[in-house]
């Protein structure tokens, strides 16, 4: 059988589920999507550096929290009052609570003021803490040589180096306080940091008891400058007062407008007129007012409303309306009890009218009398208007004198309550705000949160280690499964051959392991290599590989056995004339006549074949480093006999070296009928094999398919490299070792 000379269709030819064309060798494969499944196998698989790398994230921050010095936070809570709780009203001279947004800020800045952190400072003598001033640890050390030194120093450099160390305790101690507020209530928290617990609570309450202190004191100083002024403004009113009470009296004598209870008697009846006839002018516009109302609406009128006799009549008339209710659901409108009641009611409703009546007339008596006397009163009224008009002017000036007398006693009077209202408010003063919780000794540290750190780097790890094992699934070359080798080669891969943890004699462990997994394998590629051309089956077939010890003398040696043990004569071959494995399968190191001396004529084709008696299998054997391979594989007897043999057996299978070593494999290739490439699983680099299988194709050799060998399947099922892997972690039990 010729390929060459076979006419190639094209057409939908399916080994193990994918289509190829011989012509071209391309798989018709299509592009995946991101496949979870996948992911998490991959890094199933390389779980080991997922884990190595989170050991080391987990340790490394381990120790970094083992180097830290724990710090430890403690927080007071204080309250600002939204209303002021003073006992006098001075909101004048002292400001009251805060009432905004703006307010509670002022008081959270001057929490975190310079001022108040060098108060607490003070207070504390924290200016002589290592924690809060490094310089003082020196001086801890070397204290009798810094006061020899103080003593040769001028005073301005010894009150500079005061400033520069509060300066510096001041820049540290700001840096451990945190003041917030709780969203938009009028609550604040002050959270001081330190490495002692017990120092934290003490500067915490420190903090808020220096605060409401310098509230206080404030508040203190401005009532105190307030009361100061308030006397000495105090002093000038009285003089104003006394002169311009003089001023009124001189003049009185000077005009004899001597008053009684401060008016002369004409102005006191002028006066007392004019009151009176305001007050009936009043009156009358009052009760025509209530006239006017009770015309629209008289039943709605206040005095109708007021009238307890009305209220108790319309109280009847309700009963009456609610017994009559009754009836109606009982008793048709003539019955005797439905006639007394309409009339019971009747006889209420005129009593009402006739008390509204009665109501209304008097209303309008009240008029008529209260103009009456505001006609006599306007009467009266002009008579004594005209006894005071000969001391109008006397009386202006007097006026405008009374005027600025009593502008100056009221402005003395209203200062001298503020000045009564300020001296009481400096014993009275409270803080706007209020302790609602001290701070207390923190029983654990705030930094470093080490079950939170640790979580993190442990998060982190994880997706380091992940990130990692993407990297070396990039860079990795080798074969793992049927895709990679597929996508790389477009060539169909149609078996696998498992790795047999011990080396067993191969050819005696097929006959006697028929129903194993490495004997189904051997079946299935078999079948695969019969079924991948069913336009013309091979029956001669070439195993090769890239490089040595990919296992295909292996391949070759068992997979003819299990061919020859189902009933097949099969011959198998060892073309590899440089390194030749095959007869150490048979035991059969010493072999007298191999294909070379076949070719060159010393051997007949009886002599250099062998029976193994096990299998029934025939096979040549090859001679190591044989000269001029290549003119012998390319010699015409060579052709006849794989004409021959092809002839003559149902297979041939032929041995071959590896590409990458002699170019012997792709002379012999274009001899057979299909060509086995063996890869070695997670081992022979892609590139590798992609070089070769390109090599092939340009030769125009049918290609069968691929075969991936020396698998692991326990790694294959556990790293889930695909559905084989499922099949035998499954099902394995199915299958006799």
């Amino acid at each position: 059988m010729n390929n060459k000379n076979n006419e190639l269709i094209e057409s939908d030819n399916l080994v193990q589920g994918k289509g190829y064309n011989k012509s071209s060798y391309s798989l018709d494969t299509s592009q995946y999507d991101i496949d979870i499944r996948e992911i998490i196998l991959l890094i199933i698989r390389r779980k080991k550096i997922v884990f190595a790398v989170i050991f080391f994230c987990a340790a490394a921050m381990f120790v970094f929290l083992s180097l830290q010095t724990p710090l430890y936070t403690a927080t007071s809570v204080i309250h600002v009052n939204s209303t002021p709780n003073n006992i006098v009203d001075f909101e004048a001279v002292v400001s009251g609570a805060p009432h905004d947004e703006a307010a509670i800020q002022s008081e959270i800045d001057i929490l975190k003021s310079r001022y108040l952190a060098s108060r607490v400072i003070e207070k504390l003598h924290l200016t002589n803490d290592p924690e809060f001033n490094s310089s003082a640890g020196e001086k801890a050390f070397g204290w009798l040589s810094n006061e020899v030194s103080t003593e040769n120093k001028p005073k301005e450099d010894i009150e500079r180096n005061k400033r520069i160390a509060l300066t510096r305790t001041i820049n540290s101690f700001l840096g451990r306080i945190s003041i917030h507020r709780e969203s938009r209530s009028y609550t604040i928290k002050i959270k001081f940091t330190s490495s002692s617990p017990e120092k934290a609570a003490l500067i915490a309450n420190t903090i808020t008891e220096e605060y409401l202190i310098s509230q206080l004191s404030s508040k203190f100083e401005a009532t105190k400058r307030a009361n100061d002024w308030l006397n000495k403004k105090l002093n000038e009113l009285q003089k104003k007062v006394h002169q311009s009470e003089m001023a009124v009296q001189m003049f009185k004598e000077q005009n004899d407008l001597i008053e009684t209870s401060g008016m002369t008697i004409s102005d006191q009846q002028l006066s007392e007129l004019n009151t009176h006839l305001i007050l009936a002018s009043t009156e009358l516009a009052h009760v025509r007012a209530r006239l006017e109302s009770s015309k629209s609406s008289i039943a709605s009128s206040p005095e109708v409303l007021g009238s307890s006799l009305i209220q108790s009549l319309r109280g009847q008339e309700s009963e009456v309306l609610r017994k009559k209710s009754d009836l109606t659901s009982r008793y048709g409108p003539r019955h005797p009890k439905m006639i007394n009641v309409n009339a019971e009611l009747r006889d209420l409703r005129n009593n009402i009218n006739v008390e509204i009546a009665k109501i209304k007339s008097g209303l309008e008596k009240e008029v008529e009398i209260a103009q009456a006397r505001e006609d006599s009163l306007k009467k009266s009224l002009m008579k004594a208007q005209g006894k005071v008009g000969e001391t109008t002017k006397s009386r202006v000036q007097l006026e405008e004198l009374t005027r600025e007398m009593n502008a100056n006693r009221s402005l003395y009077e209203s200062f001298l309550v503020r000045s009564k209202e300020t001296s009481q408010n400096i014993d009275l003063d409270q803080s706007h705000a209020k302790v609602i919780s001290e701070a207390e000794i923190p029983l654990s540290s705030s930094y470093p949160k080490k079950k939170l750190s640790l979580a993190l780097t442990i998060i982190f790890g994880t997706g380091l280690g992940v990130f990692l094992v993407f990297i070396l699934e990039y860079l990795d070359n080798v074969f793992k499964n049927y895709t990679q080798l597929e996508d790389t080669t477009s060539v169909a891969a149609i078996g696998m051959v498992p790795e047999l943890k011990e080396n067993p004699d191969f050819v005696k462990y097929v006959s006697s392991n028929l129903s194993s997994f490495f004997v189904e394998s051997l079946r299935s590629i078999l079948t695969a290599a019969h079924f991948s051309n069913p336009d013309d089956i091979p029956k001669t077939i070439l195993i090769t590989s890239s490089v040595p010890s990919e296992g295909k003398t292996t391949l070759a040696v068992t997979m003819a056995s299990v061919a020859a043990k189902s009933g097949k004569e099969v011959l198998l071959v060892d073309c590899d004339m440089k390194k030749p494995n095959v007869a150490k399968y048979f035991s059969n190191k010493d072999v007298k006549y191999c294909i070379g001396d076949y070719l060159t004529g010393k051997a007949n084709e009886k002599e250099v074949i062998n029976i193994d008696k096990s299998s029934g299998l025939h096979y040549i054997c090859s001679h190591s480093n044989t000269a001029n391979s290549q003119n012998l594989l390319l010699s015409i007897k060579m052709k006849d006999f794989i004409s021959d043999m092809s002839n003559k057996y149902d297979l041939v299978i032929i041995d071959s070296p590896p590409l990458m070593a002699v170019s012997d494999s792709l002379i012999i290739a274009r001899l057979v009928d299909a060509v086995l490439f063996t890869v070695r699983w997670n081992k022979t680099p892609r590139p590798v094999v992609k070089t070769n299988i390109n090599q092939l194709k340009t030769k125009d050799i049918w290609l069968a398919g691929t075969i991936l060998t020396y698998v692991d399947l326990e790694k294959y099922s556990k790293g889930g490299y695909g559905n084989e892997s499922y099949y035998y972690k499954n099902y394995q039990d199915t299958y006799t070792e």
